[in-house]
């Protein structure tokens, strides 16, 4: 097991009270989290970061997630992550407008990968790479960013294997 800073323990004890303190005084953010409201959504809802001094909204949302794993059955909360989930990749694929990749694309892919300007220390610095595949095909709309180029590049890599 990983050993953990004093600065991590500190936020992992930090939102968990803060998530039996929002378990007992807002328990109606389980409903909110059954109908469908992301955790960010329930933070800025209920005013979470101001009302509790909370100035890292990851904690604010891992605090939410904590209370709401306090308030539900675990069955019910297994069914709601895995439509969260679902809903989560559908909004990003909207929000991405994705767009599949093409041959071309992966093969300028390929030809900038293998570019010495776009490796560190000889790693593919594939945020890099996806601001130039970003660039040259997609006219600059931030289609491809490290997430998909790394997927990608693993997927040609298995291809060959």
């Amino acid at each position: 097991m990983k050993n953990l800073t004093p600065t991590q323990y500190s936020t992992i004890d930090r939102y968990k009270t803060l998530g039996k303190i929002l378990a007992e005084e807002i328990p109606e953010i389980s409903n909110d989290y059954r109908h469908n409201l992301t955790l960010r959504e329930i933070v800025v809802k209920y005013n979470i970061m101001e009302r509790y001094n909370i100035i890292n909204e990851e904690i604010a949302r891992s605090a939410v997630s904590y209370a709401i794993k306090n308030l539900l059955q675990e069955q019910e909360l297994e069914r709601l992550i895995k439509i969260h989930n679902h809903n989560n990749w559908i909004r990003t694929m909207q929000d991405r407008e994705y767009i599949f990749w093409t041959d071309k694309e992966k093969n300028l892919l390929l030809k900038i990968a293998s570019q010495q300007k776009y490796n560190i220390k000889g790693k593919a610095n594939r945020k890099l790479i996806a601001e130039e595949l970003n660039k040259l095909i997609h006219k600059g709309k931030n289609v491809r960013n490290n997430k998909s180029v790394s997927a990608m590049i693993f997927r040609i890599k298995k291809s060959y294997i």
